[in-house]
């Protein structure tokens, strides 16, 4: 498997006063974290890692766990595929974030005239206001349906 990041943020793993990795994020919350790797391999390439700069890592599998095999500096193809998904997961964090931000404000003038709501209510009319925001409203027209005769409603 390959995951690749344009790094934002470079922080050292220290363990009893050792710096035993990296760990690595870009500006969408995406990271991986490399160890020294066997014989030290890719400690000694710690010193490549520049923030600004896209990485392509192959990840292994441990046990279940997921760990940095190998990493190199990639360009072109790659930045754009980086870059995008990096663009992509802040628009989409911002919409959700926007959505949340006014089903508060609606569960709030709920409350300030006397109606109960709940966190179930706001996430709901959150996941809907993000999925209008996401792919605008969609309307129908239904075809016209035949005068309702109120005399013969029992009321």
């Amino acid at each position: 498997m390959e995951k690749i990041l344009i790094l934002d943020r470079i922080e050292d793993i220290v363990d009893k006063g050792n710096v035993i990795g990296k760990h690595l994020f870009d500006s969408a919350g995406n990271d991986v974290k490399i160890k020294k790797g066997q014989g030290g391999r890719l400690e000694a390439k710690w010193g490549e890692l520049q923030i600004g700069r896209a990485y392509s890592f192959t990840m292994g599998d441990y046990k279940g766990f997921p760990y940095v095999e190998d990493f190199k500096s990639v360009k072109n193809k790659f930045v754009e595929q980086a870059q995008k998904q990096v663009t992509d997961n802040s628009i989409a964090e911002r919409r959700r974030g926007f959505a949340l931000s006014y089903a508060k404000d609606i569960a709030v003038a709920k409350i300030r005239v006397g109606k109960e709501t709940s966190a179930t209510e706001v996430i709901t009319i959150a996941t809907l206001f993000e999925s209008y925001l996401e792919n605008g409203a969609i309307v129908t027209k239904k075809k016209p349906t035949e005068p309702i005769d109120e005399s013969k409603i029992p009321y």
